[in-house]
């Protein structure tokens, strides 16, 4: 069974950092990865597994699931709330041949890219869980039946297998789908 990823995790990361504020929970970069795991397991769950925000992999950290790409885009900010300009904005890197550097150009970032469903659906579940303090996701996301626990080994950053967080967010939706 062939699995439909839609997105790159940064643009998924820049529309839940926009859902975020407009809920009026901002986040900080550990929210951003509570949130990014909680949003793609339930994600992958409502589509019986066949479909998929985002291709990356989530690894097994300290403080839960993380994906390395979307944490390295924002890991300036450390422990603050992300600001809009750092979502809204996107920079990009390219060598210049003629001089013989590297340039960077920064350009603003279109959530139109974004399907209106899947911003509904990710817009639901920012508000559902913004009850939540960052310290609650976490321990949400280390509960001792779910993949998080499985694969954290105190050391190494762990790739946590897609297929299992997809089956502990279809067992937490039971027969609710």
């Amino acid at each position: 069974m062939a699995v439909q990823m839609k997105y790159g995790v940064e643009d998924v990361a820049r529309y839940v950092l926009l859902a975020s504020d407009k809920a009026n929970h901002p986040a900080s970069n550990l929210r951003l990865q509570k949130l990014l795991y909680f949003i793609d397991g339930y994600y992958m769950a409502m589509h019986q597994g066949k479909s998929d925000l985002f291709r990356e992999d989530f690894l097994a950290w300290t403080y839960g699931p993380v994906v390395r790409q979307a944490y390295t885009l924002f890991v300036n900010n450390g422990a603050d709330k992300i600001p809009e300009n750092d979502y809204t904005t996107k920079v990009t890197a390219r060598f210049d041949d003629s001089n013989k550097r590297i340039v960077f150009d920064s350009s603003p970032w279109e959530p139109n890219m974004i399907e209106n469903n899947d911003k509904l659906f990710i817009d639901k579940l920012v508000s559902l869980l913004g009850r939540y303090n960052d310290s609650a996701l976490v321990d949400i996301s280390h509960d001792p039946k779910g993949p998080w626990k499985k694969y954290y080994d105190g050391y190494s950053s762990s790739v946590i297998p897609k297929k299992e967080i997809y089956e502990y967010f279809r067992c937490l939706l039971g027969d609710k789908q």
